[in-house]
């Protein structure tokens, strides 16, 4: 009777299958295909797949040994560094999820997050360390603990992860309405999402994207993880650099990115520091809705222009 339906084509039309598996195993997969590519860049650093995989199960392996396992959560409080893409995949390959605390969210609201979530563990750098230690949970400063995390492991842990029920990680809301609340995405959810945006609207390993959002704006997980899962690379900026205009469009020069995804707000921000654009470049706009008046003006300064809002 279904397939009588005048409705089947309809609600079949966004079915597609995907990889049944998480989402560090999708990029260790690159990782055997490609080490020597490069996978991060940030400042005058960069990282091939290779070193990618190693850091990443280094600290997984460090993050087991504190007692990390599937079903916990961690927390992400550390600079925009080349390793920050390594440093996120290690805690999903402990098993766990990680809950980006963004540094520069004001203290009581990262001490709620922290709380609400419960979270096991703190990955943080010496340069956040005033605000870690008020959360009284055991913590791994990586710029000052990396040599004792280089000797915990080389090897992915053998930990059991269920794609469908393992959280990826946890990101809250703005708390516009109340409290900020936490929202679960399953590695299946986030693998379905990655795999469908290799196919629409497209990214290849020869694409390069910059990677501007805060850990803690669930668009972030589109530039830190699309390119890895695609065998591209890509361009990790500071907080300083995400914030100025200018200092975008000079990142985009230098890193000689194709593909830059910014909220409606800092794309009218690039568009009045008189970024001219260059053909092949593809543009993502997300995090609010996309006003009318910026469609123009962005399309005429790349070859595509894509609205991704509301990942998650």
């Amino acid at each position: 009777m279904y397939q009588d339906s005048p409705f089947a084509p309809i609600n079949n039309a966004t079915q597609r299958d995907y990889p049944r598996c998480t989402l560090h195993e999708l990029i260790d997969e690159v990782c055997d295909r490609t080490p020597e590519e490069i996978a991060v860049l940030s400042g005058a650093h960069t990282l091939p797949y290779s070193q990618l995989r190693e850091r990443s199960n280094q600290l997984a392996h460090h993050l087991r040994s504190n007692g990390i396992g599937s079903g916990d959560l961690v927390g992400l409080c550390c600079d925009r560094v080349v390793e920050t893409p390594a440093l996120l995949i290690g805690i999903m390959k402990s098993g766990a999820g990680y809950v980006p605390l963004d540094p520069e969210y004001p203290a009581d609201r990262l001490m709620y997050m922290v709380q609400d979530s419960e979270i096991k563990h703190v990955v943080s750098h010496s340069t956040q360390l005033h605000l870690t230690e008020q959360f009284n949970k055991s913590t791994t400063v990586v710029d000052q603990q990396w040599n004792q995390i280089a000797l915990a492991g080389e090897g992915c842990p053998t930990v059991t992860v269920d794609p469908e029920r393992d959280i990826a990680y946890v990101i809250y809301t703005s708390g516009s309405t109340g409290r900020p609340k936490g929202v679960m995405v399953s590695h299946s959810a986030v693998v379905n999402l990655l795999t469908s945006m290799m196919d629409c609207p497209g990214f290849t390993a020869s694409d390069r994207i910059l990677a501007t959002t805060t850990l803690s704006f669930d668009i972030s997980v589109v530039e830190m993880f699309l390119p890895l899962v695609s065998g591209g690379s890509v361009a990790v900026v500071d907080r300083k650099t995400a914030k100025d205009a200018r200092a975008l469009i000079a990142a985009m020069l230098r890193f000689d990115v194709n593909c830059v995804q910014a909220t409606p707000a800092m794309w009218r921000m690039i568009l009045e520091a008189d970024f001219a654009g260059r053909p092949g470049m593809k543009f993502l706009s997300g995090g609010e809705p996309l006003p009318r008046d910026l469609i123009r003006p962005m399309l005429d300064r790349c070859d595509e222009l894509c609205n991704v809002y509301g990942p998650t």
